[in-house]
C-alpha cells in the first residue's frame, strides 16, 4: 500500500495510505477532487485535483467513484439561468400554504423519470405538517 501525502489545513503535511483517499469526479463536468479524512485532526478535507494527479493517486491505489450535477441545474423551467432568489423562496412558501396536493405535484414535476418516481413515492408517504416541517415553513 503506498503512503501518499497531503496537506491538511489545520495540521500541514501529513502522510495517507492510498486507502484513505478517495478520487470523485464530475461525470458532465470532467472535473476531479479527492477526499481524505486527516489522521491528525479528524477533519475531512477536499482538494481539487488535476488529471495528471488523479492518474498518480488511481497508480497508487485510491479509490474512486463518479457522480452527476443535480438535475434540477437542467429543469426546463428555470431556462434563464438565473439563481433562486428570496423573493422566489416566499412565493413558493406562499403556494405551498394556498397550494393542494395535484397542484403540488403539478408544479414540482421533477425533471428526469427516476427523480419524478421518487419524488412521487416520498410525497405518497408524507403528509402536509411532515412537508412543511421539511420545508422549514
Amino acid at each position: 500500500m503506498a503512503l501518499i501525502r497531503a496537506t491538511c489545513s489545520d495540521c500541514g503535511d501529513i502522510e495517507l495510505r492510498s486507502r484513505d483517499i478517495l478520487i470523485r469526479t464530475c461525470e458532465e463536468r470532467d472535473e476531479s477532487t479527492y477526499v481524505f479524512r486527516c489522521p491528525v485532526c479528524r477533519m475531512i478535507e477536499a482538494r481539487y485535483a488535476e488529471p495528471h494527479v488523479v492518474d498518480v493517486l488511481l497508480a497508487a491505489g485510491c479509490d474512486s467513484e463518479t457522480w452527476r450535477l443535480p438535475s434540477e441545474l437542467n429543469d426546463p423551467r428555470r431556462k434563464d439561468g438565473l439563481r433562486v432568489t428570496h423573493d422566489d423562496l416566499l412565493d413558493f412558501h406562499w403556494f405551498l400554504a394556498d397550494a393542494t396536493t395535484a397542484q403540488v405535484i403539478e408544479t414540482a414535476r421533477p425533471v428526469s423519470a427516476e427523480d419524478q418516481e421518487r419524488f412521487f413515492t416520498e410525497l405518497q408517504h408524507a403528509d402536509s405538517d411532515t412537508i412543511a416541517r421539511e420545508l422549514n415553513i
